[in-house]
């Protein structure tokens, strides 16, 4: 998987937010980077800084993500010293997590604010994203861990442990249903390639998938204009932020870059090796 942070990335966040106070917050990682590149000048950040910004964003995060298991918690009619069973934990979960998969089935400022909103989240999730069946079946089995580990009464924390696990594994399904979508590209004239006609693409009963604009195709350099009928790009249009999973406000969960991962080999190849020709060549 990979991270778009929110209000970083030059082709846009993909999906909108659903009111303004959703708007404001993705709005927070550039304006902290303005800030902090007006403090360092002409000279730019230097990894000091760098390392603040990232530390900072990483705890702007945990604490969304906390905010949001309290949300979740909380629409259950649970006070914050209170407990539940196991089946309250996992409706708390299964509601937490409705909210990391798409954006725009949040409701309001991005919480459900009663428990009918919740349970209508997520039963339209379950019914819209393929990789719920697995997530909640996680979900049921880190539940099962924290009525071993504390017994019959569970509280906030058995809650937020269990998140971050589940949260663990929403990463790897994310990533798989990446695949999938690649998979579901190359089955097109060109898709071996990396490159299909865009009129293939929009007639193609693929649901949700290739049905971004022409400007947003354009701006994310996935659209090859060159021939009379246009064509799509297919490792620019994965790695574009329509397809991530709006999971947060400040980032998306994005499909994998393939081509970080082989530099980050060939990086770690060439560190102390005394012929980096011979390094480059063995492995092109």
């Amino acid at each position: 998987h990979a991270w778009h942070v929110r209000g970083l990335n030059p082709a846009g966040d993909g999906r909108q937010p659903p009111d303004a106070k959703e708007a404001l917050r993705s709005r927070v990682a550039g304006h902290l980077l303005e800030v902090m590149e007006n403090k360092a000048g002409k000279q730019g950040l230097d990894l000091k800084m760098l390392a603040i910004f990232v530390a900072t964003l990483e705890h702007l995060m945990h604490g969304d993500q906390r905010e949001r298991l309290k949300q979740a918690w909380a629409v259950h009619d649970l006070r914050p010293d209170a407990s539940t069973d196991f089946k309250g934990l996992v409706s708390v979960l299964e509601v937490f997590m409705a909210h990391y998969v798409y954006i725009s089935q949040k409701a309001d400022s991005g919480y459900a604010h009663t428990f009918g909103q919740a349970l209508m989240e997520v039963k339209t999730i379950s019914r819209i994203y393929g990789g719920w069946s697995k997530i909640d079946t996680f979900i049921q089995e880190q539940a099962s861990k924290r009525l071993q580990s504390s017994g019959a009464k569970l509280f906030f924390n058995d809650a937020a442990v269990a998140a971050d696990e589940v949260l663990l594994l929403f990463q790897e399904v994310s990533g798989a249903m990446c695949h999938d979508m690649e998979k579901t590209f190359q089955q097109f004239t060109g898709g071996k390639e990396g490159r299909v006609k865009l009129a293939d693409l929009r007639h193609a009963e693929s649901g949700d998938l290739f049905r971004e604009s022409v400007e947003y195709l354009t701006e994310l350099g996935a659209l090859d204009e060159s021939e009379k009928e246009p064509y799509v790009f297919m490792p620019n249009y994965m790695l574009g932020p329509s397809n991530c999973d709006g999971t947060t406000s400040f980032y998306d969960l994005c499909c994998p870059n393939a081509c970080e991962s082989h530099k980050e080999q060939l990086e770690r190849a060439l560190v102390g090796a005394a012929n980096h020709v011979s390094v480059i060549s063995d492995r092109s």
